[in-house]
């Protein structure tokens, strides 16, 4: 029998890094490969924008939901209303149910209204104006419309989160 193939498999996805033979290059300082390259895929960089807040419009009911439950008290209290549904008891299961849903709506209101004031505290900090250096002008723009390579001179908010890719400090910006 000749086991050839099974040794190359083996000795391909079981070897250590030292036998791997798969290369690649990698082009430090281009925007593009030189000409004659195989292929070229361009660098995706995340965006500066600011996101605190935890939900979304869509993500709200289940997220909340999901973190809610994740407490062990009201797990307790709904395994105990789904028992009382499913089983004749002598307690009715509103007695039971009506407290859970009412803790479980306020304290959803109350995250809801916390993160709520997180988007509008984001969109505060991303409309912030940053002073920009392109090509060769001084330009302002939002700080949430940053990108990697672009040069700013210093932010004019007064918060803590760094947003400034390049700051350039001297007596009148600092």
């Amino acid at each position: 029998m000749d086991f050839s193939l099974l040794r190359n498999i083996i000795s391909r996805y079981c070897a250590g890094e030292e036998n791997w033979v798969d290369s690649r290059t990698v082009y430090i300082g281009h925007k593009e490969p030189p000409p004659g390259a195989e292929a070229y895929i361009p660098q995706r960089y995340p965006d500066n924008r600011i996101v605190s807040s935890k939900y979304t419009f869509w993500s709200f009911i289940p997220k909340n939901l999901f973190e809610q439950f994740r407490r062990i008290a009201n797990f307790y209290f709904l395994v105990i209303f789904l028992v009382q549904l499913i089983i004749d008891t002598p307690t009715s299961p509103v007695t039971s149910g009506l407290p859970l849903f009412f803790v479980i709506t306020v304290t959803a209101i109350k995250q809801g209204y916390e993160d709520w004031l997180r988007h509008k505290a984001d969109c505060s900090i991303n409309e912030c104006p940053v002073d920009v250096v392109q090509q060769g002008k001084v330009v302002r723009t939002q700080s949430h419309k940053l990108r990697v390579r672009m040069a700013s001179l210093g932010r004019r908010c007064t918060w803590g989160h760094k947003v400034t890719l390049l700051q350039c400090c001297n007596a009148y910006f600092c």
